[in-house]
Order: C-alpha cells, then sequence, then structure tokens
C-alpha cells in the first residue's frame, strides 16, 4: 500500500472560487496567510485548508 498523501487534482483544486481568487492573489508575489485571509470573509483556518489544496495540487508552492 502507498503511504503518500493523495493529491489533489488540478482541476477540483480550481473549482473553488475563493481557491482561484487566492491563486490570483499570490500570481504576482508571496502573500502571508493572514494577508491573503484580509481579502475574504472566512477565518486563517478557512484559508489554509484552501492553501492546502492548492499545495496538494502543485499549484502552490510553501515557504
Amino acid at each position: 500500500m502507498n503511504n503518500t498523501k493523495a493529491k489533489y487534482d488540478v482541476f477540483q483544486a480550481i473549482a473553488d472560487p475563493k481557491r482561484r481568487k487566492i491563486i490570483k492573489l499570490l500570481a504576482d508575489n508571496e502573500k502571508s496567510i493572514k494577508s491573503i485571509t484580509q481579502d475574504f470573509n472566512i477565518s486563517r483556518t478557512a484559508v489554509n485548508k484552501h492553501l492546502n489544496i492548492l499545495y496538494q495540487a502543485e499549484l502552490v508552492t510553501k515557504k
């Protein structure tokens, strides 16, 4: 059995409008979770979950 984490499909990852907006925000430069949260009406935890999905789909990187 393979123990690696399942990757998200790119199309599933970008299906959510909030994740598409996050990608647009990060297109020009890197931002903190706090900075990204200010552009949404959701919690930092929710933003972090969206970022993890984008990371698993290899659409964003972590520093």
